[in-house]
């Protein structure tokens, strides 16, 4: 699954895997750190989808 334009390639993936099944590991509701630090200061242009 690819992610639409103008969203974050990491945030997006981890989002939608977190839905699938939680793989990544993290309690319920949890957000990954690497996310959080996105959300808070941005997220890094070449993450971007275009």
């Amino acid at each position: 699954m690819n992610p639409p334009k103008r969203e974050c390639r990491q945030c997006w993936f981890h989002a939608y895997e977190i839905h699938k099944g939680n793989w990544l590991g993290l309690a319920p509701r949890k957000d990954c750190p690497e996310c959080l630090d996105h959300l808070k200061n941005g997220h890094p242009d070449h993450m971007i989808v275009r």
